[in-house]
């Protein structure tokens, strides 16, 4: 039950990410714009950014870390939540792709006045970000340095739209979700594991 109820925020985050794009298409390029008309991203398109996602979000490097691979964790995840063997997932598909591309979160438009009352200030927040990374023109979450990736999802987590905040906030737990499943996982934070065996739980 809580899977699903995650994973329906999260669908539910990537749908307002996509109609927030859609509804300032006239703004982009048709070269920007390529990405959003693609009926159903491939794996190849999506699956490189949930990766960095899941390596963003959890601390590999952190000595307490248990010692679970990145591609293990993104294997689970998949497993957990099958992107490509689910069709309610294509707007989480989107939704993947859209967020690796950097150049496009100044032009989510605004959803309600309280967020146009906040538009010049998110795009102001963006233009230090891109003046801050390291190479100029890097248009893409995936090619950005770790501390880079780390800053943008931030300005996803600390922005005044909705859309961006939901799915920065559900894609956090889903990845959460995926590490707490991981018995290595447990016993790195002291946990002793289900009352009930396995074949007791529904």
């Amino acid at each position: 039950m809580t899977h699903e109820l995650e994973r329906r925020a999260f669908l539910s985050s990537c749908a307002a990410v996509v109609l927030g794009l859609s509804g300032c298409a006239p703004l982009l390029s048709r070269t920007r714009l390529a990405s959003l008309e693609l009926d159903d991203p491939t794996p190849d398109d999506y699956t490189p950014v949930l990766r960095a996602l899941i390596e963003t979000i959890l601390p590999f490097d952190h000595p307490r870390f248990p010692e679970i691979a990145p591609a293990v964790m993104e294997a689970r995840f998949l497993a957990l939540f099958p992107l490509e063997a689910d069709e309610r997932f294509l707007l989480l598909r989107k939704g993947l792709v859209i967020f690796d591309r950097i150049d496009l979160f100044p032009e989510l438009a605004p959803q309600t006045a309280e967020e146009r009352e906040h538009a010049a200030d998110e795009r102001a927040r963006y233009e230090r970000f891109r003046a801050a990374l390291s190479r100029e023109r890097a248009e893409r979450f995936t090619a950005l340095t770790p501390p880079e990736r780390s800053g943008y999802l931030r300005l996803w987590g600390q922005s005044a739209f909705a859309s961006k905040q939901l799915f920065y906030h559900t894609s956090r737990r889903l990845v959460l979700v995926t590490a707490y499943s991981e018995a290595e996982f447990w016993r790195a934070i002291g946990y002793a594991g289900p009352l009930l065996p396995a074949s007791h739980r529904s």
